[in-house]
C-alpha cells in the first residue's frame, strides 16, 4: 500500500522545443467525425493571424495533463492550415503551446507531440479533436475566483471537486501566487495554480478523490488498514493496485468506470465511503471486481432506513450509469448504507 499519491508532473519528449509549454485543460466542445483532409478548406477562406497567448515553460502547472487526439485519421496541419504535414491516430499524445488559428470556423491549437510515432513534431490540430481532462478545485474550500487588473475583486468562491475549464492561455503572477483564467462554477475569473488540479480517468480521478478527501468535501474512511478506503484510493492515485480483504484475495485494480463515477458523485454531493475493495462481501461481489463503493453518509446524514434523501442518491449513482444499486428502499441488507456498483 502507497500512503502518499504525488501528482506527477507533464514531461516532454527529449526531441521537443525549449519553448514548448506544458499543457493545460480545456474544453473544445463535444467532438466529432475526425477532420477530413484538405477539402474542408474552401478556398479564399482567411486565416486569423497566430494569437501568441502565451508560453508555459517554467511554470508550475501542479500536475496539469496532456490533450490526447480523439478519432483516427485526424490531420496535423502546418503553419499554413490548408497544409496537411501528417496524420494522427486515436490516442496520440499532443502538448500545446497555446497559440491558437481561427480556420473555416474552427479553432486550430499548435502542439508538440509526445511518444511513437510523431515524437517530437509540431503542427496544429482543430480543438474538435482533442480529447482533454477538466481541471478541478481541489486543496481547499471557498477558493476565491478574482479579477481586476491586480486580481484585487473576488467575484465569489468555489468549493473543492468543483470543475474548472482554461479559457484563456492568459496567466498572472503576483510574485508569490500564479494564477490561470477559467470558468468554475458558473463564475469566470482567475485562480491560483494551487488550488488547480487535473482530473479525468483512471489514477486522475483518484487523485481528485484524495483533494476532495483531503479538502474535507467528501471521506474516504481510515481504518488504519491497507483495504480501508483512503488506502484503496491512495493506491489508486499512484497507480497501484487496490489491496482486498476477501480471503485468498491479494489486489485489483479500481475501474476508471466507479472512479469517474465517484468524482461525478461529489460534483453534487457530499458523502463518506465505508468500502470499495475492502470489506465483508460475498465472493462474487463488485467490490472484488474493483467495481463498488459502498456509502454510509451523504449530504450529512447517515443512512438509516429508506429516506428521501437516500433514493435521491441511489438514482444519483443510476443516472451514472451504475449497474447495481442496493440500499434501504431495495434490500433488506442495505438499510444502513448504501452500495453503488459501475
Amino acid at each position: 500500500m502507497l500512503r502518499s499519491a504525488p501528482i506527477s508532473r507533464s514531461w516532454f519528449g527529449a526531441n521537443s522545443p525549449a519553448l514548448l509549454g506544458v499543457a493545460l485543460a480545456v474544453s473544445f466542445g463535444a467532438c466529432g467525425a475526425p477532420d477530413d483532409g484538405p477539402a474542408d478548406a474552401a478556398e479564399g477562406a482567411d486565416v486569423a493571424a497566430v494569437t501568441n497567448v502565451g508560453n508555459w515553460a517554467d511554470q508550475d502547472t501542479n500536475g496539469v495533463g496532456t490533450h490526447r487526439i480523439d478519432g483516427d485519421g485526424v490531420n496535423v496541419r502546418g503553419d499554413e492550415p490548408s497544409q496537411v504535414r501528417f496524420v494522427a491516430s486515436a490516442g496520440e499524445q499532443l502538448a500545446l503551446t497555446y497559440r491558437t488559428k481561427e480556420f473555416q470556423g474552427k479553432t486550430y491549437y499548435e502542439g508538440y507531440f509526445k511518444g511513437a510515432p510523431h515524437d517530437g513534431e509540431r503542427g496544429w490540430v482543430a480543438g474538435d479533436f482533442l480529447a482533454y481532462s477538466a481541471l478541478v478545485v481541489c486543496n481547499g474550500n471557498d477558493v476565491s475566483v478574482r479579477t481586476g487588473a491586480s486580481l484585487e475583486t473576488v467575484v465569489g468562491t468555489v468549493d473543492a471537486g468543483t470543475k474548472a475549464f482554461v479559457v484563456s492561455g492568459t496567466v498572472r503572477n503576483t510574485g508569490t501566487n500564479r494564477y490561470f483564467e477559467v470558468s468554475a462554477g458558473g463564475l469566470k475569473g482567475f485562480v491560483a495554480t494551487a488550488f488547480l488540479c487535473r482530473s479525468g480517468g483512471g489514477g486522475n480521478s483518484a487523485q481528485q478523490l484524495l483533494a476532495s478527501h483531503n479538502s474535507g468535501h467528501i471521506r474516504l474512511q481510515d481504518y488504519g488498514t491497507s483495504s480501508d478506503p483512503l488506502s484503496n484510493i491512495q493506491d489508486a492515485a499512484a497507480g497501484q493496485p487496490a489491496d482486498m480483504s476477501c480471503g485468498g484475495c491479494t489486489s485489483v485494480t479500481l475501474k476508471p468506470a466507479l472512479l469517474n463515477a465517484l468524482v461525478a458523485l461529489a460534483q453534487a454531493n457530499t458523502y463518506v465511503v465505508t468500502s470499495i475493495a475492502g470489506g465483508i462481501h460475498s465472493s462474487t461481489s463488485y467490490h472484488y471486481q474493483g467495481r463498488a463503493a459502498d456509502f454510509g453518509t451523504v449530504n450529512g446524514v447517515f443512512i438509516s432506513g429508506d429516506t428521501a434523501a437516500s433514493r435521491a442518491f441511489m438514482q444519483a449513482c443510476k443516472n451514472l450509469g451504475a449497474v447495481e444499486v442496493l440500499g434501504p428502499s431495495n434490500d433488506v441488507n442495505h438499510q444502513d448504507h448504501i452500495h453503488c456498483a459501475w
